[in-house]
């Protein structure tokens, strides 16, 4: 199988990575989003340009990938790129969960959080091309495992996220973005 071919370390990286985080944080991100800058009193025109900037860590993933290749950190190019982030985006969970945020702060939040989507993202989509020199042929079955993952992730986050937001409010959700 997948472990065979690609070793359990790759798979769980994978899960955590793209699944946890790629599939149920940013479900629950793009979940919540809306629901806190309506609390805010954000106008519609003005809520587009805060998502605008909140989904700009995807368009810097190549600025990121030239980064992290051409300045590793202590010689290693992923792993330390990937802490940095993690802490970051925590504090901007822990701040943005507390609810005492206005809309700037909030977008702020939002910004930081899809950062560390962004970069552990583009730094295990990395490695798991790389993988794909070791076994070309199961290639095909490792994104499928990937992909289902992500989309299981997403419906989680989708189905659970109007439980959380009724329950808790919409800054709750992201408590709950520091569980994975």
């Amino acid at each position: 199988g997948l472990e065979k071919s690609y070793g359990r370390e790759l798979l769980i990286m994978l899960i955590c990575a793209q699944w946890f985080l790629k599939g149920l944080v940013l479900g629950w991100l793009y979940s919540s989003i809306d629901w806190v800058f309506r609390d805010l009193g954000v106008p519609g025109p003005r809520l587009q340009i805060y998502k605008t900037v909140t989904q700009l860590p995807f368009a810097l993933k190549p600025i990121i990938g030239l980064t992290t290749d051409t300045m590793p950190i202590m010689g290693y190019r992923r792993n330390p790129y990937i802490f940095i982030v993690t802490v970051i985006a925590v504090c901007g969970m822990v701040v943005l969960g507390g609810g005492k945020v206005n809309a700037v702060e909030a977008t702020f939040c939002f910004f930081l959080i899809q950062m560390q989507v962004a970069v552990i993202d583009l730094l295990t989509e990395a490695r798991y091309t790389e993988a794909m020199r070791d076994d070309p042929l199961r290639f095909p079955d490792l994104m499928t495992f990937v992909w289902v993952g992500i989309f299981a992730g997403l419906i989680i986050s989708t189905a659970s996220s109007g439980f959380i937001i009724d329950a808790y409010g919409p800054y709750a959700v992201a408590y709950f973005m520091i569980l994975p």
